[in-house]
């Protein structure tokens, strides 16, 4: 039981993904996946639905999904309503909606506005990205590590890639805590 005793839960914004909230533990912490298919509406509205019944949600917001500076405001003022006090910023599949294109853009929009989040986290690739070179990779972490306090390896089951990519990013000066996917 100590195992899943702070299990994290990720749900997709899928139709019957309320249906499947009931079965979670009241207060659990869970993610909510953003695609370009179903939209940051979809990812949105399943964290306020979700925070509204007292879990702990951490949205995952598409920076491509975003149109605007105002488009960033409205989503801080959502999530500030739902009480919503952790994101996790991805850059996101697809083509940019608007003038914020990568994760780093939004964080530093984010950062503009003044958001009040206790928490940004952002993701990592140890075993490097389809179409962002490494170099380009670990510019970023550097460039984002003031403005965010974790990141989240992609999913991996090579654990010497991991320990390999943990040793030079921890050379390179990124200290940022890692959860390992």
């Amino acid at each position: 039981t100590q195992l899943v005793a702070n299990a994290i839960y990720e749900l997709i914004p899928l139709t019957a993904a309320r249906d499947d909230a009931a079965a979670l533990p009241s207060h659990s912490r869970v993610t909510i996946t953003t695609s370009t298919r179903l939209g940051l509406d979809a990812t949105m509205s399943l964290a306020e639905w979700l925070a509204g019944r007292g879990h702990d949600v951490v949205p995952h917001i598409a920076a491509r999904q975003i149109r605007d500076r105002a488009h960033v405001s409205d989503l801080l003022a959502r999530l500030q309503n739902a009480n919503i006090r952790t994101i996790f910023v991805v850059g996101g599949d697809g083509a940019a909606v608007g003038e914020i294109t990568d994760g780093l853009a939004l964080i530093r929009a984010l950062a503009e506005v003044g958001h009040r989040f206790d928490e940004i986290g952002v993701p990592a690739y140890p075993e490097g990205h389809p179409t962002i070179p490494d170099d380009v990779l670990l510019r970023d972490l550097r460039e984002k590590q003031p403005l965010v306090q974790w990141m989240t390896t992609q999913m991996s089951f090579n654990p010497r890639a991991v320990a390999r990519w943990i040793a030079r990013i921890r050379r390179e000066g990124i200290g940022l805590p890692i959860h390992l996917g």
